[in-house]
């Protein structure tokens, strides 16, 4: 079980806009609150508390849902990663992958 919010402050303010944010992934996601703290590896008081706002989640557990889509940097700051960072789809990537593995010939042509 996850519960480690070492060196935050939990009860400084903003922590209810970042679980609006959790919550609202976790929707996107399709998962319930149960769900969600099944694949973080917590219990569902602590993902109420997350979601609430009434306490941080920790890294772990962020980590863990992002392995499952949760977009960490839209809950973290409320700018949604492929917005920010210019993140590719999986078509695009498998496009990139090509091009890159496309001889020197076929590369010029594209």
């Amino acid at each position: 079980m996850v519960e480690k919010t070492e060196g935050l402050n939990t009860d400084a303010p903003g922590f209810a806009a970042l679980g609006q944010r959790l919550a609202d992934e976790r929707k996107r996601l399709g998962l319930t609150p149960d769900e969600s703290a099944a694949l973080g590896g917590i219990g569902r008081a602590s993902h109420y508390r997350y979601e609430s706002g009434a306490k941080a989640p920790p890294t772990e557990y962020l980590l863990a849902l992002a392995a499952h889509g949760l977009d960490v940097l839209y809950v973290l700051t409320g700018q949604r990663g492929k917005d920010v960072l210019g993140v590719m789809t999986a078509e695009e990537s498998a496009l990139v992958d090509n091009y890159r593995a496309a001889s020197s010939i076929s590369s010029r042509v594209v």
